[in-house]
């Protein structure tokens, strides 16, 4: 990912509010924003870093969870798609994790931090990332 400015949300309902802000703002939203689908407060959290571990979550909640209407595989085809823009965002670019005080959002940068980069041991060297609240004017 080639973007000087990346952003990180964690759910579709803050994907919402951080496309009309970068609409707003004039930014590339579809290449600018990385959205992580998953709702981090509930199930296992264990090796995400590889498919393994993330297979074995989308099989809990799969297990653990009423899938009425089929979303679950979808969920973690976005995931997957999250996880490969993750790796690709490089070293020089500016990284802003939108959260808020829900304990999905604050478990999510935490969770960033397992993915690595092509050029770095960590994708989000401190010096480069802001970890901001969503603002409400936005919500």
């Amino acid at each position: 990912m080639q973007n000087n400015v990346v952003h990180i949300a964690f759910g579709e309902s803050a994907r919402g509010s951080i496309n009309m802000m970068l609409k707003q703002s004039g930014e590339t939203q579809e290449k600018s924003l990385i959205v992580l689908p998953e709702l981090f407060s509930i199930g296992p959290l264990q090796k995400l870093e590889v498919k393994e571990g993330r297979v074995n979550r989308y099989q809990w909640l799969k297990t653990h969870l009423n899938d009425r209407f089929h979303e679950l595989g979808e969920r973690y085809s976005r995931f997957e798609d999250a996880v490969s823009a993750l790796s690709r965002i490089h070293e020089q670019a500016s990284v802003f994790m939108w959260t808020g005080d829900h304990a999905h959002e604050q478990t999510g940068p935490e969770v960033c931090t397992l993915y690595p980069s092509a050029n770095e041991p960590c994708c989000f060297p401190s010096e480069y990332v802001e970890v901001l609240s969503t603002y409400p004017e936005f919500w």
